[in-house]
């Protein structure tokens, strides 16, 4: 298996666009068949070392993180993230 995890921060003014971001980033689950399951959330602990958002992908290859990455359905997610993140980091695992 193939694991891509991604964390944000918001900038402040759209702290209250975390909800609609776990939306809209489960909705691609239906949309992307490389995608074998899709965890996502909001921090819970708001810890001097937390992430406001995270999200977890299993896929079953790095071949399918290109897949994923590219789909046009996650490109407007891309998008929309960026425009209201101001820090974003990942991590890609096999295991």
């Amino acid at each position: 298996m193939f694991y891509h995890l991604v964390f944000w921060k918001f900038r402040d003014e759209y702290r209250e666009d975390l909800p609609e971001a776990v939306r809209i980033l489960k909705e691609m689950r239906q949309s992307i068949d490389v995608i074998r399951d899709l965890r996502t959330g909001i921090d819970v602990l708001h810890s001097s070392r937390s992430w406001d958002l995270g999200l977890m992908v299993t896929l079953d290859s790095p071949r399918d993180l290109d897949t994923y990455d590219q789909h046009p359905a996650h490109l407007p997610v891309k998008e929309w993230m960026r425009q209201r993140a101001e820090a974003g980091a990942s991590v890609d695992f096999e295991d």
